[in-house]
């Protein structure tokens, strides 16, 4: 009944996700920019806050975020920390302070006069730019210059990403060591500005050379009085343990980033297929791209009213990184991916965007072999090549809790994979694990025993596992596994004395009795 129950609401999750996946909600296009942050922290005024703002103060985004250097680097809630501050709190925090002034101020270098330049907007232009863009520039004869006035449009991709730290909790295990376990938030704003508000800003705010005292005055007061919100955009979650508060609160900020590239459009790197044989595309470190990132193509067709509309295809992820953090000249060296679902092959010209996703499969399974009780697996995707070959990480956990019988089995095991795609659709891995099958009495309390070195041995087997795994793809990231292997049962000791895993196992009925041979797995499998 237990394992029905778990197979259902395993099936009914992933096809609830499914059906969230299948939305695309605009035409998707790879009309990519960079865009630019400032990391703050939330306050509480209490003794965590210089903790908590160290680690945001020494936490840097990925490369395909422009950095703006503004004063302000902190808000304050009053609010106990045991709870989290929430959106309308976040927003007058945010509110009280000059924000997109700062952002400007940064942006355009702005000094204690007033005065101001546009280096680094035409810095970022010239970065951004496309190798088309520089084509385009040489063929209109601009000169390649004109490319930093791409800059300008870059501005109103300006964003803070305000960091909340809660829940923030001293733990000690029995050894006497120390944890602190951390919850965090981010609350991401972007600047209100756009093209006729930038434009208004240069008219009104910007110095001249040849301005007198009066004008200059009225642009400095027009510049303290500029009132440019800050749009709540996105939030996200994550939480973290680790030695001091410190490092777990610096721990949750990848987290909180990729949680709001999730839910911020402009943030996900979309760009063109730019060839096949293998898949390539003119993204790279610049891109913040990294091996086994996930991409989604899409294609497009028109809907009944003629209008554009995007089909999403399959998934891929990045291989080989091409470094193109240097200006473009027109010629930038490709990345090149690897495509693992859809049913049409993915295309030139077509659309790819960033899917982010962690790597980490989850299995459920059951099976016959040395465990015969429902069996949770998880993978991490190490490396991916562009030939379809990934590398894993395994984990297993599975329990026989000893329903009629005298002893319990917990067995955790490590492993590694490697995954060799015969097509996109089906893969088959080669693996070789290594666990132990801790064996007691069912009625044991696990934290005494568990500390106790000896006594973990003592009622420790260890199993050997060589095998074979194949998945389908189903609706990928849903897939079907099975699994072949042979379970290699070593005892840790010969003593057969009472309160050891050969006096457990011996005595164990069927199929609690644990001994070497063949086993197969089947079940269901999901990628996070």
């Amino acid at each position: 009944m237990l394992k029905k129950l778990s197979l259902s609401a395993f099936v009914c999750f992933v096809g609830v996700a499914l059906f969230a996946q299948a939305k695309i909600k605009e035409v998707v296009t790879s009309d990519y920019n960079r865009n630019s942050v400032t990391m703050i922290v939330i306050q509480r005024g209490d003794s965590y806050d210089s903790a908590t703002a160290s680690a945001v103060r020494k936490f840097t985004p990925s490369s395909k975020f422009d950095l703006n250097n503004i004063k302000t680097r902190s808000v304050k809630v009053n609010k106990l920390r045991s709870e989290p501050v929430t959106q309308t709190e976040a927003d007058a925090a945010v509110g009280k302070v000059g924000f997109a002034r700062e952002i400007l101020a940064a942006i355009f270098n702005r000094d204690s006069k007033g005065m101001m330049d546009d280096k680094t907007v035409r810095y970022r232009g010239n970065y951004d730019a496309k190798d088309q863009d520089v084509i385009n520039a040489r063929a209109a004869r601009v000169g390649e210059d004109a490319l930093g006035d791409l800059g300008q449009k870059l501005v109103a991709g300006s964003y803070i990403v305000a960091t909340d730290f809660y829940k923030v909790d001293r733990q000690t295990d029995k050894k006497g060591n120390v944890y602190w376990s951390v919850n965090a938030r981010a609350f991401a704003y972007q600047i209100g500005l756009g093209e006729d508000g930038l434009s208004e800003f240069y008219e009104k705010c910007w110095i001249y050379e040849d301005d007198n005292q009066a004008t200059r005055d009225a642009k400095i007061k027009a510049f303290q009085a500029l009132d440019i919100p800050m749009v709540p955009v996105a939030s996200a979650s994550t939480a973290s343990t680790s030695s001091s508060v410190e490092a777990a609160a610096g721990d949750c900020l990848s987290g909180l980033i990729t949680g709001l590239e999730n839910r911020i459009a402009n943030w996900e790197v979309a760009v063109a297929i730019s060839a096949r044989k293998p898949l390539r595309a003119k993204i790279g470190t610049k891109e913040g791209l990294s091996n086994g990132a996930r991409y989604r193509a899409y294609s497009y067709s028109e809907d009944s009213h003629g209008n554009l509309k995007s089909v999403a295809r399959g998934y891929l992820r990045a291989t080989e990184i091409a470094n193109n953090s240097g200006m473009s000249a027109g010629d930038t060296e490709p990345s090149e991916f690897y495509q693992i679902s859809g049913i049409a092959n993915i295309d030139e010209g077509w659309t790819i965007k960033q899917s982010n996703d962690l790597g980490l499969g989850v299995m459920l399974g059951v099976g016959g072999g040395i465990f015969n009780s429902l069996r949770l697996n998880a993978d991490y995707l190490v490396r991916t090549k562009t030939n379809g070959q990934m590398s894993y990480i395994l984990a297993d956990l599975t329990m026989d809790l000893g329903k009629g019988s005298s002893a319990s089995s917990i067995y955790m095991a490590l492993g590694y994979a490697y995954g060799l795609h015969l097509t996109r659709f089906f893969e088959i891995a080669p693996y070789l694990m290594l666990g132990d099958d801790y064996m007691s009495a069912s009625s044991y309390s696990s934290g005494s025993d568990l500390e106790d070195t000896a006594r973990f041995l003592r009622r420790s087997g260890f199993v050997l596992e060589p095998g074979m795994r194949a998945t389908v793809n189903l609706a990928y990231p849903l897939q079907a596994y099975a699994r072949m292997y042979y379970d290699i049962l070593m005892y840790n000791s010969l003593s057969v004395s009472y309160d050891s895993y050969s006096y457990y196992n011996d005595r164990a009925p069927s199929p609690m009795n644990h001994h070497s041979g063949f086993g197969v797995q089947f079940g269901l499998k999901w990628t996070f």
